[in-house]
């Protein structure tokens, strides 16, 4: 019964602490996902002088109505981003 009763004061009283602790993971999260998943997005954004989040929406309506298939052309570009990051980076500790 004592224990049981602990736990419950542990909850009770650490939901506070368990909420923040929960927001920032879910924060560290977001900014993760932003900036690993979006980064297309912000690239596209960036080189036609549009608003990345704008980017977004267009690509996610564009997926409803092909259904699909401009994924492909995310993952192509994801993947030509990250080798463009990497020559870059070779290149850089060639020179140096």
């Amino acid at each position: 019964m004592r224990l049981s009763l602990q736990k419950l004061y542990f909850f009770f009283v650490n939901w506070p602490l368990r909420i923040l602790i929960l927001y920032f993971m879910i924060k560290k999260f977001k900014y993760l996902l932003e900036k690993q998943a979006f980064g297309v997005c912000s690239y596209l954004g960036r080189k036609m002088g549009i608003a990345s989040a704008r980017v977004r929406i267009y690509f996610i309506y564009i997926s409803f109505v092909a259904l699909g298939s401009p994924v492909i052309f995310y993952l192509f570009v994801a993947f030509w981003l990250n080798v463009r990051d990497y020559i870059r980076r070779k290149r850089n500790m060639l020179w140096e």
